[in-house]
């Protein structure tokens, strides 16, 4: 074999080798992905910003058939609207005739949140404040079965009055049309209350007999301190003499239902 045609040899195996080569490099691999929502979210919002990245640019991407703008690092977000219930959303991107798809499912839900007061909260007034916020500005509200004004945010208030000195259930509903409703029951006990604004614990008395004065929850209640009727203002402030036995007296304040508070203070005698 001459030189020429072992030179000639060489170099067609150098050609075919570049080519293999360079058939091994192809187009880039096209993918997508959905960033947000995640699978199997559950939202609140009728509308949804549906994010994500691609892996080519130049890639044509829609969100359920609608076309978004694609920035120059493969990132695309668009709002979309969904109904109540499961949705699934379609993201496609296309390029050079190839296509992948991504789908996510979530689930559009109303919601209420309750603020104030809190579940299972002890009061002493026969009235509170509920509050809270509903997901949906367009839903009728209801606080036991009394419908309630829901503002431009969705919160809404409302005073509910006449509790009885036992656990007392709150029922707050949202209903919207076509969905089922929602509801939040709150567990709210009503206490009587009781305090001694004067003498202070520990005090020492130099007079006897002594005012003590206090206040009650509630100003139909009965109070006896140590015994003795006192007489209870439409505020709830009361006010009683006792007398002292020298040395240390515990004074008993008690509010019928009954509830009772003490307080300690010694008689010292005149000085």
């Amino acid at each position: 074999m001459s030189k020429i045609m072992k030179l000639t040899g060489v170099l067609l195996a150098i050609s075919l080798l570049s080519l293999t080569f360079t058939g091994c490099k192809g187009s880039p691999r096209l993918s997508v992905e959905v960033t947000s929502p995640s699978w199997r979210t559950e939202v609140t919002e009728g509308v949804i910003a549906v994010s994500g990245i691609v892996s080519e640019p130049s890639a044509t991407v829609t969100v359920d058939g609608v076309a978004v703008q694609v920035a120059q690092d493969g990132a695309f977000s668009h709002e979309i609207e969904i109904p109540y219930g499961e949705t699934t959303v379609t993201v496609t991107a296309t390029v050079d005739n190839k296509s992948k798809t991504k789908t996510v499912t979530v689930t559009r839900i109303l919601a209420i949140e309750i603020t104030s007061p809190e579940d299972e909260a002890d009061i002493a007034d026969n009235e509170i404040t509920v509050s809270g916020s509903v997901s949906d500005t367009a839903a009728k509200v209801t606080v036991d079965g009394a419908e309630v004004q829901v503002a431009e945010d969705g919160a809404f208030s409302s005073l509910v009055v006449e509790f009885d000195y036992v656990q007392n259930t709150i029922n707050i509903t949202a209903t919207v049309e076509g969905v089922e409703p929602v509801t939040k029951t709150l567990t709210i006990t009503r206490i009587l209350a009781v305090e001694i604004t004067s003498p202070k614990p520990g005090a020492e008395i130099t007079e006897s007999p002594l005012t003590v004065t206090g206040i009650v929850s509630n100003p139909k209640a009965t109070v006896r301190v140590n015994g003795v009727e006192a007489e209870v203002s439409e505020d709830g402030t009361f006010s009683v003499e006792i007398e002292l036995a020298e040395g240390k007296n515990t004074i008993a304040v008690t509010a019928v239902e009954p509830v009772t508070k003490t307080v300690t203070v010694t008689y010292v005698g005149g000085k």
